[in-house]
């Protein structure tokens, strides 16, 4: 991994080295041969590790975190379940903030399982509150860990009605490097309710082995996929696109398009077969279905 900042004018020595700690961090986590330049937005303050840690425990002992809510609908516009991402108030009184920001310092100081659990508890906690299904997203890292896949399967038993209504995302990566541990999750997890979904799916699922016997229910395809679907210039990429939905839909699968930006890209996704989509394009018409009725392969 190669890891670089862009150095501003007015940053302090101490400053400058505490965004490259950041930024270090933020290389180590993503997959090999990761590049990531460190840029500050306005107001971003640089922790160092030290002060990281000491930001994420207060964090953890005190909940201070929440989730966001993006609907993920059908071609009708019925919500199937909501998308709820962590955020995390890294520092007390502050804004709530999403991975970018607190990922990386977590995997380097071994608290990212944590985290993850917290999601997963408080996704519960908002299933049992209004009964509306939502999707907790996992990291790799800690669906790697010995003991976490324990720590959920605790979590998802002492709320069995939440679980009815869970959905939960794994890192296209696990399906190449961790097969043996998604169908483990599957095998615990799903005779509890719970749906599995491949997230950020890309270039590389045409290269699992075996999708159908995975135990999931749903392959989320990357945004960077689904932009600019239409006009000629692109019939390679819908032909390459329409092969992947052909390719989840014959394992029994279903799949959804993430982030489509715009109305153009959002009917090429139907056109092409896709069972559902995310994203600042998608407008939900209708409440969230019953689990009985989610979406099913086309």
């Amino acid at each position: 991994m190669v890891a670089a900042v862009d150095l501003m004018v007015g940053l302090s020595v101490n400053q400058a080295m505490a965004l490259a700690d950041e930024t270090l961090a933020e290389a180590m986590a993503g997959a090999p041969f990761t590049m990531v330049v460190g840029r500050p937005p306005q107001n971003h303050i640089a922790h160092g590790e030290t002060l990281w840690q000491q930001l994420l425990t207060e964090a953890l002992a005190h909940r201070r975190a929440r989730l966001a809510e993006y609907p993920v609908c059908d071609a009708e516009g019925q919500v199937v379940y909501l998308d709820c991402p962590l955020r995390v108030q890294c520092v007390l009184g502050g804004v709530y903030e999403g991975a970018r920001r607190w990922l990386a310092p977590a995997l380097r100081g071994r608290c990212h399982a944590d985290f993850d659990l917290l999601a997963i508890q408080l996704t519960l906690d908002a299933i049992l509150r209004d009964g509306r299904p939502r999707c907790a997203n996992l990291s790799h890292q800690s669906m790697a860990s010995s003991d976490f896949m324990a720590r959920v399967t605790q979590a998802l038993e002492s709320q069995p009605q939440g679980a009815q209504g869970l959905w939960i995302d794994l890192p296209e990566v696990m399906a190449f490097e961790h097969a043996v541990i998604v169908r483990e999750a599957s095998r615990r997890w799903r005779p509890l309710g719970v749906r599995l979904s491949l997230e950020h799916a890309g270039e590389r699922l045409t290269q699992v082995e075996q999708l159908q016997h995975l135990g999931l229910d749903n392959v989320r395809v990357d945004g960077a996929l689904v932009t600019g679907l239409r006009g000629p210039e692109h019939a390679q990429v819908r032909e390459h696109l329409q092969g992947i939905v052909r390719l989840v839909h014959e394992a029994g699968l279903t799949v959804t398009a993430e982030a489509v930006s715009g109305s153009a890209e959002l009917a090429s996704v139907w056109a092409l077969g896709f069972d559902a989509a995310t994203g600042p394009a998608v407008r939900p018409r209708r409440p969230p279905r019953p689990k009985d009725q989610s979406m099913s392969p086309q």
